[in-house]
């Protein structure tokens, strides 16, 4: 029991601190999203001529004006990959075939 506790600390270890650096470059990436901004990404919608997707609402009662740009939406989307290929690496150091399957069929 304990080999078997030795044995996986390593990985799990390996596992958190992968996790750790995708979550820290994912929100660098997600935050960072000035230089899209900066490029004139947020007109994107305006240079396909589909203004009406220029920001999207929040049908939240209690935030009724809050936005977001392009640039902020590919700053998330950027974090969600970032963390979703980290989750897949991560299960695979654990070697949880289960889980494994179930991610790579995303």
């Amino acid at each position: 029991m304990l080999s078997q506790v030795l044995t996986y600390l390593p990985k799990l270890l390996t596992a958190i601190a992968l996790l750790g650096l995708a979550y820290v470059a994912g929100r660098y990436a997600a935050i960072d999203y000035r230089y899209l901004t900066g490029l004139g990404f947020n007109h994107i919608f305006q240079a396909l001529g589909l203004s009406q997707f220029s920001s999207i609402a929040s049908e939240d009662t209690k935030q009724p004006n809050l936005t977001l740009t392009p640039a902020e939406i590919t700053g998330i989307l950027a974090l969600v990959a970032i963390m979703l290929i980290a989750t897949i690496t991560a299960v695979d150091i654990l070697q949880l075939a289960a889980l494994e399957t179930l991610l790579q069929s995303i």
